[in-house]
């Protein structure tokens, strides 16, 4: 998994100017232009899914390592 430091780190090679597309699985089988970003918490079900939960929360109810950004599609 990638934590913020590292997914900046990433896009600092990369053309400045070009765009942003969202995977909508691991085997691309389908693409969205990114749009907005949002600041939550993950809980995992397993090691590919689980929940996220953001907005009118009680961050004391969370583990500081659950918080996590999350992007979203068009």
């Amino acid at each position: 998994m990638f934590k913020v430091k590292d997914f900046i780190r990433e896009l600092q090679k990369f053309n400045q100017e070009a765009i942003v597309i969202i995977s909508s699985d691991a085997e691309g089988n389908n693409y969205s232009p990114f749009s907005d970003i949002c600041e939550g918490f993950y809980l995992k079900d397993n090691s590919w899914s689980g929940d996220f939960v953001s907005g009118g929360i009680d961050e004391d109810d969370y583990d500081e390592e659950e918080r996590a950004i999350c992007l979203f599609p068009i």
